[in-house]
């Protein structure tokens, strides 16, 4: 690592939803899965055991942002259960926030996402606005975006199925799914219009270009591999014998080849503006995915391997000298204090996380003897 205190680096934060560690190929995956990923992996730091300490986003997403576990922040529901107590225990706890901290160190915060609620804190924009023209936003909205509507619904169908069959039907759970479709519907129909990271990027992309003068910190939150999984069909191998099952599985590999080639086309895109090097990526995953594994299929309940186990990568080659392998048990909370360290800022005290800098330059073999994590219930 250098021993250089450069001016602070540009920072992109890269979430990649319901991403399996094993998936990547630098993390023991497929060659060909990730080879953009791998490369940045192959020029930064990689840790090996990084773990979620919830297997849901809401929980896991504000552990990031904070670099406090949920029992400390509060948020210990997910979605639409989220209850006014989480969000009383949030706010009077004055937690501190990721893009807040920046912030208050300079740097535009930008965020490509759609969650909303506690999640805006900090940003100086939050969303996904594409700019287009007139003529363009007119056949947006009167054509793309209603075939994506019916795109993204019609790619759940495969999942609706598989679970239709390992569940009784009654006229109760007839009402209860339906009732559970109404009230997830506007929350589905916002998810798809950012179930694709060529969108995300390019809405990234735009306000990097705009605003590339000042430092900042761009929050970029990838879905492509969240359920229904957003494959497309050049990206999608399917073996003609193979079963639904099947078929689910590789939409899943796909679509992380598919977010792979987006992050390369950003990281183009911040050579040619001759940023690259003044910049901090960093890759993770909010948690990780069953793809049948232990009889759950297509989502992320359990503390298992598969849904707890994300990657970990810091690329900056400014600052990280020399490419590294870390092991040692790492947590997302961790993400914040290091990232306070890189970038000279100030945060209050009493975060559960730790700075990984002392894990990087060998000082320490390790910081914690094992991991934190939970479900909802």
């Amino acid at each position: 690592m250098s021993s250089k205190r450069n001016s602070p680096p540009h920072v992109i934060l890269i979430v990649i939803d319901a991403l399996r560690a094993k998936n990547l190929g630098c993390y023991g995956g497929s060659s060909q899965a990730s080879p953009h990923i791998d490369k940045l992996a192959d020029n930064g730091i990689l840790f090996e055991n990084v773990y979620s300490s919830w297997n849901t986003t809401d929980q896991s997403l504000t552990s990031i942002f904070s670099g406090k576990h949920p029992r400390s922040h509060g948020i210990v529901h997910h979605g639409d259960k989220v209850h006014s107590e989480d969000l009383s225990m949030f706010e009077n706890l004055d937690v501190p926030w990721m893009p807040q901290i920046l912030r208050d160190q300079g740097y535009k915060t930008w965020a490509v996402d759609w969650m909303g609620r506690w999640f805006k804190k900090g940003f100086d924009y939050y969303g996904y606005k594409l700019n287009q023209s007139l003529l363009k936003q007119i056949i947006y909205y009167t054509v793309t975006l209603p075939l994506l509507y019916i795109k993204y619904m019609m790619n759940h169908l495969g999942i609706i199925k598989i679970y239709s069959g390992k569940r009784r039907f009654s006229l109760n759970s007839l009402i209860r799914g339906l009732k559970r479709v109404l009230k997830t519907f506007s929350f589905m129909f916002q998810l798809a219009r950012l179930h694709d990271s060529a969108f995300v990027r390019k809405v990234g992309e735009d306000l990097i270009k705009t605003g590339r003068g000042e430092n900042f910190f761009l929050f970029l939150h990838f879905w492509d591999t969240h359920t229904p999984y957003n494959c497309p069909r050049k990206f999608f191998e399917k073996n003609k014998n193979s079963d639904l099952k099947d078929g689910l599985i590789s939409k899943y590999h796909g679509a992380v080849s598919y977010v792979d080639q987006q992050v390369g086309r950003l990281v183009e895109t911040l050579d040619s503006l001759d940023i690259l090097d003044e910049t901090l990526i960093i890759i993770t995953s909010d948690h990780g995915e069953s793809l049948t594994e232990h009889g759950i299929y297509f989502d992320h309940h359990g503390l298992y391997e598969v849904t707890t186990h994300v990657p970990l990568i810091l690329y900056y080659p400014k600052y990280f000298s020399v490419p590294k392998r870390v092991k040692g048990f790492v947590q997302h909370v961790d993400l914040l204090p290091t990232l306070c360290d890189i970038t000279g800022s100030e945060y209050k005290n009493g975060l559960d996380g730790m700075n990984l800098l002392p894990l990087i330059k060998g000082d320490k073999k390790r910081l914690r003897n094992y991991v934190y994590k939970e479900e909802s219930l």
